[in-house]
């Protein structure tokens, strides 16, 4: 058992750091350093050795699967403590203070001209808003007429994630009826929004550093 926690502590994590670099495809720089000079010949010899090697370094060694959750854990503490080193000062007594995803998410265009058209019309002032893209009329009585019936009916409580399966069943056929598409119920989400289904979807499908054209 000792050999194999020092095996996972010295050789697994010697390949582990020579695959991972072998990743950036780092390159020799007319200003390397001797510890960057060090980096490359790591990832050399670790990438000359066979990956089963590497793999049986993991497969055959219960303490190489905690090397790598602690080596993830480090790179996440270590990314943690140089984001928080240039961080903004604490918020104010009684502010509260937005996480830096936040607060590098820029401001919506669209609807901070909305927001002012919808305060200019309370305050009283004529305005023509051509910011958000809403129809000018109301929807069909029909529609109007079913939203009421399922409020007198008591369908005011929590949905399917998706949405209802009726609702969800609508959609296809109205799909299906205008636009010839096939779909179940089961590959449709309902959402409050555009926004809202364009974010979930880049998160459900994206992860950081994809090209998304």
């Amino acid at each position: 058992e000792r050999h194999d926690a020092l095996a996972a502590a010295s050789q697994f994590v010697t390949h582990l750091t020579g695959r991972l670099l072998s990743k950036l495809q780092l390159q020799p720089s007319p200003i390397a350093t001797q510890g960057f000079k060090a980096l490359l010949q790591l990832v050399d010899n670790t990438c000359r050795d066979s990956f089963d090697l590497f793999y049986a370094l993991y497969s055959h060694n219960a303490n190489s699967n905690d090397m790598m959750d602690q080596f993830g854990a480090a790179f996440s503490e270590l990314r943690r403590e140089i984001l928080d080193f240039g961080a903004a000062p604490p918020a104010p007594a009684g502010e509260i203070a937005i996480s830096r995803t936040v607060a590098a998410m820029p401001a919506s265009a669209t609807v901070a001209i909305s927001d002012l058209a919808i305060e200019l019309k309370r305050q009283g002032k004529p305005v023509i808003s051509l910011s958000v893209g809403e129809p000018d009329f109301s929807p069909p009585p029909e529609v109007m007429e079913a939203a009421h019936e399922a409020l007198r009916e008591g369908k005011v409580k929590y949905t399917a994630l998706a949405g209802s399966h009726e609702l969800r069943s609508a959609v296809c056929d109205d799909l299906l009826r205008r636009k010839g598409l096939k779909y179940e119920p089961s590959q449709v989400v309902c959402c409050c929004g555009a926004k809202q289904a364009i974010l979930q979807a880049v998160l459900a499908l994206c992860n950081p550093g994809d090209e998304i054209i």
